[in-house]
């Protein structure tokens, strides 16, 4: 008589080893109830406290591999999900970047070509640029054959951390060239002293060369964070030199830049949990640098202005406890001297940077730090390259992929304001080419704000003017943004109209591939010329 027994109930009355029902309610005595369902007729029997595998345990146990069956099939479900939503992505990049309307930031200058392609006829081969010895494209050195900096790499190499502290000091307290340099070019130019050039921009750009030179040795398969890790030269240096305005300064750029090297210039999301952890704590020793400037009393000098910015940038306002906008507001109200400008180069880039939607900004409050510096710019000044760099950052906005953004009106007449206050159209423009009292620094400085307006005027269907600009630059752009690599720069080259090829003919020598020394030539000479083919 099975009557009320569930089949769990019947192989409990097996494993019991009782031959009926009666039996098995015997057997399991006080543990074995009946409910009554009434007039329905019939009941359930209900078992409890069993030591074997009761009908209780075998629900406990199914439920348990339910609950895992459940969970299994939703993480598949997400799988799948974010499969679909890559794939729908990656489709509609594809789609967008095959689409001739459309002008997102990774065919950007493809785009622009094909534009240029149906306004007006080829002219590819028509000019030869003719960039002294260098026979292919390359991103510029700004060191060049500059005695003081290869001086300063040969310390580097030699470990020579006194070499490197005497040759700083000495500059920055206005027995070097950099503090000359640019008082001798403003009056070469018989413009007033400041406009272009800046005794702090020369002093970053020597410390970059001794960065530029200890970087040579990182790499990126062992993302160490000690900071004993980073220079053996410098960890030298800060033993013996603790207090030294000039050590302290190199070994926060060189961390910044340590940090960097962790981080790449990936996007964010392709930027992984292990180097965005090496990142942060490389840039923990920064701010511990600079931390030691502040207690040495240099808070307001421009080199630490512009360390702050790049390590709150880096690290945020809340870790770094670093408010970069009352940091440029102290800055400004600082008192400065003739040569010492206030709008330093560094630090307005930097800051540009710093307050890009990216990073901690906004598109707002980016354009409203370029226009307030340039609204207070004389002609000529290179700071006025930041009003193409805001747009280029703005282009990467989601809200203008589909829209033809660098042919605003608007735009354009901002761009081309910038443009010929920048470059007047009294000055000489092959001057600084020439000029052998230019310093690197500044010839740096310059091309990289012309690399700059170049691609704007391109982007802008301004040819007349990018020919202008690539005629100057040659075959040397500035390294990184706006073209990141040199194919794109050739590219855009070639489209205007400039030959890639040198021809033996033309150039007048061999047109094998140079030598070492011949690649390195010397910054003071000519740049770039074109020449009817």
């Amino acid at each position: 008589d099975s009557v009320g027994l569930t089949r769990g109930h019947r192989l409990h009355c097996r494993r019991m080893g009782a031959s009926s029902k009666a039996e098995w309610i015997e057997l399991c005595g006080d543990r074995v109830t009946y409910e009554d369902k009434g007039r329905s007729g019939g009941g359930n029997f209900r078992i409890s406290g069993s030591s074997g595998s009761s009908s209780t345990d075998s629900s406990v146990v199914f439920g348990f591999l339910m609950f895992i069956f459940i969970c299994l099939r939703v993480a598949l479900l997400i799988a799948r999900c974010n499969r679909y939503n890559a794939a729908r992505r990656y489709r509609q990049v594809r789609a967008s970047a095959a689409s001739p309307a459309t002008t997102n930031i990774a065919n950007s200058v493809e785009l622009e070509l094909f534009t240029m392609a149906g306004r007006e006829a080829p002219r590819q081969g028509t000019e030869v640029l003719l960039d002294d010895h260098i026979v292919d494209f390359t991103f510029h050195e700004p060191s060049g054959n500059d005695p003081r900096a290869t001086a300063l790499k040969q310390a580097v190499i030699n470990n020579n951390w006194k070499m490197i502290s005497n040759d700083l000091r000495a500059s920055w307290a206005g027995q070097g060239r950099g503090a000359e340099s640019a008082s001798t070019m403003a009056k070469a130019s018989g413009e007033k002293p400041g406009v272009k050039g800046n005794e702090h921009d020369i002093d970053t750009f020597y410390v970059g060369v001794v960065v530029s030179k200890i970087a040579e040795h990182w790499t990126t398969a062992f993302l160490e964070t000690e900071a004993t890790s980073m220079s053996t030269m410098l960890n030298e240096w800060v033993q013996a030199e603790p207090s030294s305005l000039q050590c302290r300064v190199v070994r926060m750029e060189a961390f910044m830049r340590w940090a960097w090297k962790a981080r790449t210039d990936a996007v964010i999301q392709r930027v992984s949990q292990r180097q965005a952890l090496a990142f942060v704590m490389r840039l923990q020793h920064a701010l511990a640098e600079l931390k030691c400037l502040f207690d040495l009393g240099h808070r307001m000098h421009p080199l630490v202005v512009a360390g702050q910015i790049t390590i709150g940038m880096g690290l945020g306002r809340r870790q770094s406890q670093i408010d970069v906008r009352t940091v440029l507001v102290n800055y400004e109200q600082q008192p400065h001297r003739t040569t010492d400008d206030i709008w330093n180069y560094s630090i307005y880039v930097r800051a540009l940077q710093y307050f890009c939607a990216k990073w901690h900004g906004s598109h707002e409050q980016m354009f409203a730090l370029a226009r307030s510096v340039v609204a207070r710019l004389p002609p000529g000044h290179f700071l006025w390259v930041l009003i193409p760099m805001a747009h280029f950052e703005r282009a990467f906005g989601a809200d203008v992929i589909e829209t033809p953004y660098w042919k605003s009106p608007s735009l354009q007449q901002e761009v081309g304001h910038a443009y010929h206050q920048a470059f007047p159209p009294d000055s000489h423009e092959t001057s600084w080419r020439y000029d052998e009292q230019l310093h690197p620094a500044e010839h740096s400085v310059e091309r990289t704000t012309r690399t700059w307006f170049l691609y704007a005027m391109f982007m802008m269907g301004k040819y007349e003017e990018a020919r202008r600009q690539v005629r100057l630059v040659g075959k040397r752009p500035s390294n990184g943004a706006p073209f990141h690599t040199i194919a794109k720069y050739r590219r855009v080259a070639t489209g205007l109209g400039f030959g890639t090829e040198v021809v033996a003919e033309v150039v007048g020598e061999d047109s094998t591939t140079p030598t070492a020394e011949a690649v390195g030539e010397d910054s003071t000479i000519p740049i770039a010329e074109a020449t009817l083919v």
